[in-house]
């Protein structure tokens, strides 16, 4: 899209595709050993406690000994999709057309449990040989 050997400057080639000048010089950083290292262990961490947040991750972090802070935590949850699981405020109040806002994480399991009596009686009656 840019060309630096072009004789339009890079300002003007930059305003006309339509992106910022600065994105035209951005040269992507690798990620380090130890921040790999770091997010591989808030992703064992976030599996074994599916509702800590970035806080709360940063203390068990402390506490094994890595030095981190909360701000570095919540950063790296972000591009890792890490969010604490708990209850959000509001879910249950009506919205102006009236339906609900939110969904109950069960919300479907009355699909999986039997509808009508004759479902029942199948899923509790085993079949059963005397022989």
């Amino acid at each position: 899209m840019i060309d630096r050997a072009h004789a339009l400057p890079i300002a003007q080639q930059a305003r006309l595709v339509g992106i910022a000048r600065s994105s035209v010089y951005y040269q992507p950083q690798p990620v380090s050993e130890m921040e790999l290292k770091l997010m591989h262990r808030i992703d064992e961490l976030h599996l074994e406690f599916p509702f800590a947040g970035a806080r709360m991750l940063a203390r068990l972090l402390r506490r094994e000994g890595i030095k981190v802070g909360r701000r570095h935590v919540g950063s790296l949850m972000m591009p890792m999709g890490i969010n604490a699981l708990y209850c959000k405020p509001n879910t249950s109040r009506r919205d102006k057309q009236g339906s609900r806002q939110g969904k109950h994480l069960c919300a479907a399991a009355h699909k999986c449990l039997p509808c009508s009596p004759p479902m029942f009686y199948q899923a509790q009656i085993a079949p059963t040989h005397s022989g």
